[in-house]
């Protein structure tokens, strides 16, 4: 399977909340769960003061710069 094949083929993955944050008056966050693939997760932090949403992808804990990344690190595939 190509790599362009293996990140359309999650894209139809579906996500679960496991989590919620409160950072006080700074932040709140949100941790989501991959139901597809456990090993991979996002991580939601919406600043409250900024008012801007940062998105991070992680596999096995380690942070990547990307979904599609993401989706290449749990196939050991580097882009």
């Amino acid at each position: 399977m190509s790599n362009e094949e293996m990140i359309e083929r999650a894209r139809a993955w579906t996500v679960h909340e496991t989590a919620h944050i409160n950072g006080g008056k700074a932040f709140f966050a949100y941790r989501y769960r991959c139901d597809q693939e456990p090993r991979l997760t996002l991580f939601k932090r919406y600043d409250r003061k900024l008012r801007t949403v940062s998105h991070t992808w992680q596999v096995d804990g380690v942070d990547q710069i990307s979904f599609e990344v993401a989706v290449l690190a749990l196939e050991g595939v580097t882009p």
